[in-house]
């Protein structure tokens, strides 16, 4: 029986579970790296779509994902809807929040320093603050026509990772 215990257990999933972490490095508007229990570990933000470092509007997103939380420490939790995290190339793809409970990803709309990135399904709140950026101008929005990331990287060869 108690064999039968533990192969069961074996074949169960395992879940995720939410971690705290210091923000260590800011590679870009939707990317850094974390130590948790003396581990490095890459993050990708849940739901957003940053634009690239040599794309306009990157370097903004870059400086405030940096005064967001770099050097802070922050929860990252499986995305909603997942029991575990799932994989970005390097990184894990998680929710991101401050000590005080305030949605990285969500933040970074409303700043108008990213997209809504349909590929991970993000929350109805997500679209939301993405429009209301628009709507009044705010970073990206500011120019005529942005450029989604996805797009850019599109016509970019070496940007073929995500």
């Amino acid at each position: 029986m108690k064999n039968l215990l533990a192969m069961l257990f074996c074949l169960l999933p395992l879940t995720a579970q939410a971690f705290p972490a210091v923000v260590t490095k800011i590679a870009d508007g939707d990317t850094f790296t974390v130590m948790a229990d003396g581990q490095k570990q890459r993050i990708r933000v849940f739901g957003i779509d940053a634009p690239e470092h040599d794309q306009p509007f990157g370097s903004k997103a870059k400086a405030d994902l940096s005064a967001l939380i770099l050097g802070k420490t922050v929860e990252v939790e499986p995305p909603p809807g997942h029991r575990s995290f799932p994989k970005s190339y390097d990184r894990i793809v998680a929710m991101v929040r401050t000590g005080q409970g305030t949605d990285i990803g969500w933040t970074m709309l409303t700043l108008g320093d990213a997209w809504a990135y349909d590929e991970f399904h993000p929350p109805r709140s997500y679209d939301e603050a993405m429009t209301q950026a628009a709507s009044i101008h705010q970073g990206l929005w500011s120019q005529a026509d942005p450029t989604a990331p996805w797009d850019w990287r599109h016509r970019k060869p070496h940007y073929r990772r995500h």
